[in-house]
């Protein structure tokens, strides 16, 4: 009989995520944080977290993200459509998150706030 436990590892805000992977959740986590705090490079650690744990889709939608913040908006969409190849049966949370940004990068910013807003409900 196997008596390990999964792990179930969080984010920065103790939100679970859907990679079992401590090096993915660390790169991301550390992306996430650069990223909030205004580092105008926080596409290094989402890189690194997406090397470690390539079907983690939050990884890419974090570099997509930060790709904008140079102007890049190809590289943008190439790891958003990254994102949503690799998001097969997502967390709601995880499901809601991508959607928001699918919003934000295809021009839809006032859907995506709404959206946004839907998504801090639950």
């Amino acid at each position: 009989m196997d008596h390990r436990r999964e792990v179930i590892l969080t984010d920065r805000y103790r939100l679970a995520i859907s990679t079992s992977s401590p090096a993915t959740r660390d790169a991301y986590v550390e992306g996430c944080d650069l990223q909030f705090s205004g580092n105008p490079s926080p596409t290094d650690a989402f890189t690194h977290a997406i090397a470690a744990d390539p079907r983690f889709a939050l990884d890419y939608a974090g570099k997509a993200r930060a790709h904008p913040l140079h102007g890049e908006a190809g590289p943008a969409s190439a790891a958003m459509a990254d994102a949503n190849t690799t998001a097969k049966k997502l967390p709601a949370c995880e499901a809601d998150y991508l959607a928001c940004y699918n919003l934000v990068l295809t021009g839809q910013g006032d859907v995506a706030v709404t959206a946004a807003k839907e998504h801090l409900k639950t």
